[in-house]
């Protein structure tokens, strides 16, 4: 009987440790579900930031092509506008030499 309660004490000891055991892991087990939540929410926030960000390189690049568009149609315009200055000087030009010239026949018919 002795025996037995000695046997007894011993099993009673290692299943209270093994009940403390699986405390102590079921506790393990719940505090990795809560980080893994965790990961999981900052997983999620960081796939909204990206596809945010995304968002702003797709719209970024839109204004890009808008900016380029616009430079070529300004580069366009001061070519139109180099030649319509040259058109003018060149007719500058003519008129002032016709006026040289006037004023030389008026001289002429002065003298």
């Amino acid at each position: 009987i002795e025996s037995l309660e000695v046997e007894k004490k011993k099993i009673t000891t290692d299943f209270d440790v093994m009940c403390a055991l699986k405390e102590e892991q079921n506790a393990q087990i719940e505090s990795l579900e809560e980080d893994k939540a965790k990961l999981a929410t900052d997983f999620d926030a960081m796939r909204a930031l990206k596809e945010e960000q995304n968002a702003q390189i797709e719209s970024l690049e839109v204004e890009k092509k808008k900016l380029a568009t616009d430079f070529d149609a300004m580069r366009a315009l001061k070519t139109k506008q180099d030649a319509q200055i040259e058109c003018l000087n060149v007719e500058n030009e003519r008129i002032s030499k016709e006026f040289a010239s006037i004023g030389e026949i008026r001289l002429k018919q002065d003298a």
